[in-house]
């Protein structure tokens, strides 16, 4: 190989090292997200969880599909803060689950909010999420939009404490979170680095639009697999490679098999 083929290679390995992503923020090995439950029991429930989807019209939208629009914004120590404010309004906010109104957020000026260039999204018609992380602490708002020299709109700010090993009802029974559902949104996402490195195995959060109805307790372990395709419902969590997933339970670990 000449010195020239040897300088585009190493070029060309230096651009392809600066490309990667940084991973998404984790919990500690010991936390349920990371725990394999391929051999656990079928839940009880799981054949009328299934059926129930089916009578609801299906799995979301009746096709799997996976949001790429999600930005994991990382924060420096010391970089600006943003104050929670409550919307549509303070007593639409979601208190108590949620931090208090008046929280500060770390924002950095380069922050994109969820499907975003930057921090202003039209929070009245979509999610609008926006995940910070800050050393061991992950700031994750729903419905954001930053008005002002620092404030912040958010109907939720879900802080996570990274380095915790949350129980299994995660940050209280029924208690909510950016996601509606009660559960961290950034350390369940993965990047195509990840992918390409086979560790897609990850739990991946998918969004199933009869969750609220179709499972009124959040706190049911699910994994689900599909042989028929995805016009068959799954569950809440479920890995988009068609595979399984965790979810916390709120007793024994369970599995809803959809086939």
């Amino acid at each position: 190989m000449t010195r020239a083929s040897w300088s585009l290679l190493l070029i060309g390995l230096a651009a392809t090292l600066a490309a990667r992503a940084e991973p998404p923020p984790r919990f500690p090995p010991q936390a349920v997200w990371h725990q394999d439950i391929s051999s656990a029991p079928v839940h009880p429930q799981s054949a009328s969880m299934i059926g129930t989807w089916v009578g609801l019209g299906g799995f979301g939208y009746g096709r799997m599909q996976i949001d790429f629009s999600f930005h994991i914004v990382h924060a420096a120590a010391g970089a600006p803060t943003r104050n929670i404010i409550g919307y549509p309004s303070a007593g639409e906010y979601y208190a108590p689950d949620c931090e208090p109104i008046g929280t500060p957020m770390p924002v950095p000026l380069d922050a994109a909010i969820e499907g975003q260039d930057g921090l202003s999204c039209t929070n009245a018609n979509g999610d609008c999420h926006l995940l910070v992380v800050q050393g061991d602490r992950l700031y994750e708002a729903y419905r954001a939009n930053a008005v002002g020299q620092d404030g912040l709109q958010s109907q939720c700010l879900a802080v996570w404490k990274l380095e915790q090993v949350y129980p299994e009802d995660n940050r209280g029974e029924h208690c909510t979170s950016a996601d509606a559902a009660g559960f961290p949104i950034a350390p369940l996402l993965f990047n195509a680095d990840e992918v390409a490195a086979g560790r897609s195995s990850q739990v991946s959060a998918c969004t199933a639009s009869v969750w609220t109805t179709a499972l009124p307790d959040a706190s049911l372990t699910a994994a689900a697999t599909s042989a028929t395709g995805w016009t068959t419902p799954v569950s809440l969590l479920t890995q988009c490679a068609a595979t399984r997933s965790e979810m916390p339970s709120s007793s024994a670990r369970r599995r809803i098999v959809a086939s």
